[in-house]
């Protein structure tokens, strides 16, 4: 089986060897065991483990060319769907046999997560050969590629980690100095890239992930782990010992900056574009709909600031459709057909005190259409705010 991840082109596989540190003055040599070790720490030193997009109101992209435009062309990190999925691409471009796989994670009360919950790779020199587990996108896990053998121990810095066969999973497991703990479980089955869209949705936008509750950017060092946690400065040093300081949160971005090489591009600003948005406009919300096609709602709301304040009827489907997914667009259309629409794509946050006028605007919201069935809705008063990830002005009006 083969997933759909595209093959790196040789300058892209150029421009990823740099981002790890590995320049082309540097031999990588052929596909085995030592070199596959070599990349994957160089790739856990360099790109950090790192929500940060999520807090800052953009959604998580699993195309393969955003995924690698933003962890190389902008050394950004990313989470296990990411790293996981781009570091798969270098390695095949270099010539591993790499195959995704679907991991759970256990809950602190028992049980395990989703199957998808997570993304790791099986990974051999060549097709047929022995197979190791390999992940560079799960934080503060094992840093050398653990063979796919059933009790075989590896010493992973100050602690022992080793697989487990189960028959139908596999377990990764860790000794920290208290007995082995059951770390995540994974099948052997290979997926594609597309199976971990659905758990990518929940992952980014759902208030029972973690990822949405905790701003983190981590990553490995030479000597143990830094972590930021939304404003505390964690460091570790293999062997125990731990130091941990609070930021102001003026000096988180500077931080990000020295500390993880990572520069978080500063979201569109609206009020830069006050002049060439259209004068009372119709405002369409495109949310996703439960079986993932949009769903289109008229809107009243009006630009305040950086954000579009809008208001839905209480009643209207897109309000469950934000409460699953807060992502969505909004598209400003005014009434002369020869100026271009405004399209404004984003996170939307939601506030559930319903009835409340909070728009000041002309009231569009007259009709819900959706992409499958039309119903009406009335104008209502569930207020929403728009934070924009990316504003598209047309060329030509539609």
């Amino acid at each position: 089986m083969r997933d759909d991840l595209p093959e790196l082109t040789a300058a892209e596989r150029a421009a990823y060897l740099d981002r790890i540190g590995l320049g082309t003055a540097d031999p990588v040599g052929e596909p085995g065991l030592d070199l596959l070790t070599r990349l994957q720490l160089a790739h856990l030193l360099t790109v950090p483990f790192e929500n940060l997009d999520i807090h800052l109101g953009r959604g998580i992209s699993l195309e393969p060319g955003r995924v690698l435009a933003k962890v190389v062309g902008e050394r950004r990190g990313g989470y296990c769907y990411e790293l996981n999925s781009a570091f798969a691409r270098l390695l095949r471009s270099l010539g591993f046999d790499v195959t995704l796989v679907s991991v759970r994670i256990p809950y602190d009360r028992g049980g395990l997560s989703p199957e998808f919950d997570h993304l790791a790779m099986l990974v051999a020199a060549a097709a047929g050969g022995e197979r190791h587990l390999v992940d560079v996108g799960f934080g503060d896990a094992f840093t050398v590629p653990l063979p796919l053998r059933s009790g075989a121990e590896v010493a992973d810095r100050d602690h022992r980690v080793r697989l487990t066969d189960h028959g139908d999973h596999w377990d990764y497991e860790e000794d920290r100095g208290g007995g082995w703990r059951l770390w995540y479980r994974f099948t052997t089955t290979p997926q594609d890239l597309g199976a971990f869209e659905g758990m990518n949705r929940f992952q980014e936008s759902s208030p029972e992930s973690h990822f949405t509750g905790t701003r983190i950017c981590t990553r490995l060092t030479p000597t143990g782990r830094l972590t930021l946690s939304d404003r505390r400065l964690i460091e570790t040093v293999v062997g125990g010992d731990r130091s941990e300081r609070s930021l102001a949160e003026a000096d988180v971005s500077p931080l990000l900056a020295d500390e993880f090489g990572v520069v978080v591009p500063a979201a569109p600003s609206l009020v830069d574009l006050i002049g060439q948005l259209p004068a009372d406009p119709a405002i369409t919300l495109a949310t996703n709909g439960p079986s993932g096609r949009p769903r289109l709602t008229l809107v009243g709301g009006r630009v305040d600031g950086d954000v579009l304040r809008i208001r839905i009827d209480d009643a209207a489907p897109a309000v469950d459709d934000l409460r699953r997914d807060g992502r969505c667009t909004v598209l400003l259309a005014g009434p002369d057909p020869s100026s271009p629409p405004v399209e404004v794509r984003g996170w939307a946050a939601l506030d559930d005190a319903a009835g409340a006028d909070a728009t000041d605007a002309p009231d569009h919201a007259a009709d819900a259409v959706d992409a499958v069935d039309a119903g009406g809705a009335t104008a209502g008063g569930r207020r929403v705010i728009v934070r924009p990830q990316e504003v598209v002005i047309a060329d030509d009006a539609v």
